[in-house]
């Protein structure tokens, strides 16, 4: 990469590893040798968030409001995913759904099949910048900027719990 390294994923085997760059190229590497395997040059903007795919596929977004997924055989992209009113910042891949953490306050579920919206959780309050699932699928949890981490079921979208991750501290409004 020829700028800062903002994402990294490995793949469900572990014998990839997947990067995203403010250089907006995305790349996967052989993580015992370091070897390249293959660069996706299609952004036009920086990187924030990558995850691999399920069927030899990488998903990458950033900046440009979209999500890409290409494949690792040739680097080329296989679709699009549209339809976000600001920087993709994180993404999580679960089975066959594909979460994203948006800088417009919204965690969203695709097919990573066909890139159908699934669910989109609503609204938060800020900006939405990681995402974690836990080791069973069945919840996924999101913090941003306002320092507010949420959980939700990831079956029905319900809001399970949230809470401010800095005790005794709140926003001012």
């Amino acid at each position: 990469h020829a700028d800062w390294v903002t994402a990294l994923d490995f793949s469900a085997d572990g014998t990839n590893l997947a990067s995203a760059s403010r250089d907006r190229s995305a790349r996967v590497y052989d993580p015992v040798t370091g070897n390249l395997e293959t660069t996706y040059t299609e952004h036009e903007a920086a990187l924030s968030a990558v995850a691999f795919v399920p069927g030899g596929k990488v998903a990458s977004g950033g900046k440009e409001r979209r999500i890409d997924i290409w494949n690792i055989s040739d680097g080329k992209r296989s679709r699009k995913i549209e339809g976000f009113d600001g920087e993709i910042f994180a993404l999580v891949m679960e089975e066959d759904v594909l979460y994203s953490a948006c800088a417009d306050h919204h965690l969203r579920a695709h097919s990573s099949k066909n890139g159908k919206l699934l669910r989109d959780f609503g609204a938060t309050g800020d900006a939405l910048f990681t995402l974690a699932i836990d080791s069973t699928g069945r919840r996924i949890a999101a913090a941003g900027y306002d320092g507010k981490v949420a959980i939700w079921n990831t079956a029905d979208g319900a809001l399970l719990s949230s809470f401010i991750a800095a005790p005794g501290w709140e926003r001012n409004p």
